[in-house]
């Protein structure tokens, strides 16, 4: 089968090769189906962390409550919880069970990154690009995460298969580039920063040669775009102090950007980057159609992580190592593009040394490199390094550094006895707080009094339960013989210092990962 090319950008084919056309689904569907089974293996080990509880928490109200609740907080993450919504009204919310669209979305990206390669590579690179893929640490752990931040990454991946096809046909109409646009725009009511894709299509077309006849279409996808997405920055902008905690924790630094964003760890990212740069530097002896393919994911890679970076420096905080999920498919191209750049770089090293050496006279070798099991090789050897990441991100404690929501309702469940009443520190941050356990795992809590609780978070406009602090509970407590109160370990929490000034006496505390649960109780006259 031939393919014209426009430009250096390869044309779909047409009706002589639409049975072939549907023969290259079988690889992608392929890698997509093993893709879901990858990120689903572990899915139910980690706890539930505050995001993943603000999520359940969300989406387990009546549309009503959610649409008020998104109208003061978190409009930016509307659409998922309302997909959530009616997802864990069949399936529940299990961590299993809430992390599975996550786990489905990375295989829908796999397959994705898959059909995306193959218009600029082999099909033997583009596999391994999608293997690649599945074992970033990032994409590893977005796919256990019931956030949309693996969902971002599946549109982005097919936002941008459609800009490639989009580029490549000679007979692609106005209001295809519309809809196009319009794609992209609401993508943003998915993930906001979504919307950065759209100038990374833009530089695209102005920076590739014999592309910028496509600028019209371009800018009618642009406008439709900004059209389409106007609402949600409007939104955004209105709730922008939501995030203001960003510019406490110190997040845009160069670690977190070279290593933690997609990498996890330093030897896997050293090993990435070299591969990327390696890949980089090889595109100008590849094919304009692989070349521009290599400028496509540069600048879809590099982009979106500056926009935020220089936004968090003059603008507000912005950046989160989370919030640039969406780019991690363009790193795993890269890489294996690299990866397949390395023989060719090693071949042209010896070939100069064996010139060298011919023209002193000297032995030279004729052996030459196996190009596609170097290649293999050398992905392999990022896949051994990707997996101690993506192991780890599946233990019992690995989300949020530590949290042990699960494993602290399983002890109230086992230490604590009917009628006794209950206590939380609120102390922490609200992503933090040991309260959460009880609205993720309320069956553990049957039998306990929340004496607290002053107004449910369903009945609120925000996200969180309405509180008490503990030393406002003397009259509530005043009927109860036993107190269990479950401590952040190293919070500033004063609940014990008040249930004791009310008569109070530790019994017991059972340490669990980073919460500690006390068993307090008194004589009552």
């Amino acid at each position: 089968m031939t393919t014209q090319s426009l430009s250096g950008w390869a044309v779909a084919p047409t009706t002589r090769a639409r049975s072939a056309v549907r023969g290259r689904a079988v690889p992608a569907i392929t890698v997509g189906l093993a893709g879901t089974a990858v990120a689903l293996a572990g899915a139910s080990s980690p706890s539930y962390w505050g995001d993943e509880a603000a999520s359940v928490m969300s989406a387990e109200r009546s549309i009503p409550a959610l649409f008020a609740m998104l109208g003061n907080v978190d409009a930016v993450h509307g659409l998922y919880y309302l997909f959530l919504h009616f997802w864990i009204g069949v399936f529940g919310t299990s961590e299993l069970a809430t992390r599975a669209p996550s786990a489905i979305a990375v295989g829908v990206a796999a397959a994705g990154v898959l059909t995306l390669m193959r218009r600029f590579t082999s099909l033997r690179v583009a596999v391994l690009a999608s293997v690649v893929f599945l074992l970033l640490p990032r994409i590893a752990y977005a796919g256990i995460e019931a956030r949309s931040y693996a969902m971002g990454a599946a549109v982005a991946v097919w936002l941008t298969v459609w800009f490639a096809r989009l580029v490549a046909s000679r007979r692609a109409r106005m209001l295809e580039w519309i809809g196009f646009g319009a794609a992209v725009g609401a993508s943003a009511y998915l993930f906001l920063y979504l919307l950065l894709l759209a100038p990374v299509y833009a530089i695209v077309l102005l920076i590739t040669p014999g592309l910028r006849q496509r600028v019209r279409g371009g800018l009618l996808a642009g406008t439709a775009a900004v059209l389409v997405a106007a609402p949600m920055v409007l939104a955004a902008v209105g709730q922008r102090g939501q995030v203001s905690f960003l510019a406490r924790r110190d997040y845009a630094n160069a670690y977190s950007v070279l290593v933690d964003q997609w990498f996890g760890w330093v030897p896997l990212a050293v090993a990435a980057w070299l591969l990327i740069i390696v890949g980089v530097i090889a595109a100008k002896r590849l094919s304009p159609n692989r070349r521009q393919g290599v400028v496509l994911l540069v600048v879809w890679l590099v982009l979106p992580t500056a926009a935020l970076l220089i936004g968090n420096a003059l603008l507000a905080p912005m950046y989160n190592i989370r919030y640039l999920t969406f780019c991690a498919p363009a790193a795993a191209m890269l890489v294996a593009v690299g990866a397949a750049a390395v023989p060719g770089v090693i071949e042209r090293m010896r070939s100069a040394r064996a010139a060298r050496r011919s023209v002193r006279g000297l032995p030279t070798s004729t052996r030459r490199l196996r190009a596609s099991t170097l290649t293999l090789e050398i992905v392999a050897v990022v896949a051994i390094l990707a997996l101690p990441v993506c192991i780890a991100e599946r233990g019992p404690f690995a989300k949020d550094d530590g949290s042990d929501l699960r494993q602290a309702a399983t002890a109230v469940d086992h230490i604590a006895q009917t009628g006794d009443a209950i206590v939380f520190d609120s102390a922490t941050r609200p992503s933090q707080r040991p309260r959460l356990a009880l609205r993720l795992y309320p069956q553990d809590f049957a039998g306990t009094v929340d004496v607290g609780l002053r107004v449910p978070y369903t009945q609120r406009a925000e996200l969180w339960d309405t509180v008490a602090p503990v030393s406002a509970l003397a009259p509530e407590l005043s009927s109860f013989r036993r107190v269990i109160a479950v401590e952040l370990r190293g919070s500033a929490s004063v609940d014990l210092a008040a249930l004791e000034a009310q008569g109070f006496v530790v019994e017991a505390v059972h340490h669990v990962h980073r919460t500690d649960i006390y068993t307090l109780t008194r004589e009552i006259a």
